[in-house]
């Protein structure tokens, strides 16, 4: 909104030898520290959805794909291995040389995944096949990257279904967030409309223009 017409709103104020106003702003004041405990809360999940900003997007914004590298990464380390130490995950050969990841993609049957270097070596990984499919996004954002940072940096859950209990936990979380920031904004837009006395159609109006 323009800050002239912003300038032209007239502003209400408490009058604090009036008991019931003072509750009213009290409890405003309440309303914001709840939401801005909530942001900050919201705030530290943005690790979850790289490159975005949960408390930046709308309530009709529907959250981005959530990333299961950095769902993996927030499991307790005694779950957690690397593609060299995993029990489940195999590869071969062994050992290569100036291998720098270029592509990566399944195998014809399914049962594995073949990484192709920027020299044409090839490497073949196999894997559970929940576990593959994690690794498969994973290894997406390894391109470039030389084969020991590969299987020594990339992290892999013990067991799949541990990124498979995780994943909901943590969007549940969020919309539970999202959904009480709202709830609380609406509070306080209520109250507001009050004080400034709003009818029906006037509050559809502000709401659709600031909102």
């Amino acid at each position: 909104m323009p800050k002239k017409v912003l300038e032209t709103i007239p502003i209400r104020r408490i009058n604090f030898d009036d008991s019931q106003e003072v509750k009213i702003h009290n409890h405003l004041v309440a309303l914001v520290n709840n939401i801005i405990e909530a942001k900050n809360e919201l705030a530290s999940y943005n690790c979850f959805f790289p490159g975005v900003r949960l408390t930046r997007l709308q309530e009709s914004d529907s959250l981005p794909e959530i990333s299961d590298e950095e769902v993996v990464k927030s499991l307790d380390s005694s779950m957690l291995r690397t593609i060299r130490t995993h029990t489940e995950i195999r590869y071969e050969p062994k050992t290569v040389r100036r291998f720098f990841l270029k592509d990566v993609k399944p195998s014809e049957d399914a049962q594995s995944l073949i990484l192709t270097s920027k020299n044409k070596q090839k490497a073949i990984l196999s894997a559970p096949q929940g576990m593959l499919a994690y690794l498969q996004k994973v290894l997406v954002n390894y391109k470039g990257r030389e084969w020991n940072q590969v299987i020594n940096e990339i992290l892999a859950p013990t067991e799949p279904d541990l990124l498979n209990k995780k994943r909901p936990d943590i969007l549940s979380q969020v919309a539970t967030l999202r959904e009480k920031m709202k709830d609380l904004q609406e509070e306080i837009d209520s109250i507001v409309f009050d004080l400034y006395h709003l009818s029906h159609q006037q509050r559809e109006t502000v709401t659709k223009v600031v909102f």
